[in-house]
């Protein structure tokens, strides 16, 4: 788990003991939404004319799953507290190693940070919604 995920050049599990679950890696790698095409619904030609030329990517919303791997309730509210100042820093950086990629993240307007499930004494988990506002703008490793 040492090395797999980075937010903002730290690693995830050294820092919060903090790891991405469940469809969070499919959610990286879903494909952008395409933005609509110029088209010209003038009333005096028939049909619509669609401009299909300089097909153009949209932005899109990610939704990734954490869970934080703790030792007991506070120690679990400590590391989500500490990890959720860290994504409302703006832009963030998520390099994640097995998919050779880093992605450029905004915590979404009106994203809550969601308990998904209870803390036991081992593991807790927490869901945040991102846009990527340019999906090209990525970096491969």
């Amino acid at each position: 788990m040492l090395g797999e995920l980075y937010i903002n050049d730290k690693d995830a599990w050294s820092t919060w003991k903090a790891r991405l679950v469940d469809d969070s890696l499919d959610n990286l790698e879903s494909s952008a939404p395409m933005k609509s095409y110029a088209s010209n619904n003038a009333r005096s030609q028939d049909g619509e004319q669609v401009l299909i030329s300089n097909p153009r990517i949209d932005k899109r919303n990610v939704i990734l799953i954490f869970a934080i791997t703790c030792d007991s309730i506070a120690d679990y509210l400590t590391k989500k507290r500490s990890l959720e100042a860290e994504l409302q820093s703006g832009l963030i950086s998520v390099k994640v190693t097995a998919l050779s990629m880093i992605y450029k993240l905004h915590l979404d307007q009106d994203s809550t940070m969601t308990l998904s499930s209870g803390t036991g004494l081992r593991d807790g988990k927490f869901t945040v919604r991102f846009s990527e506002k340019n999906p090209k703008d990525r970096i491969q490793l």
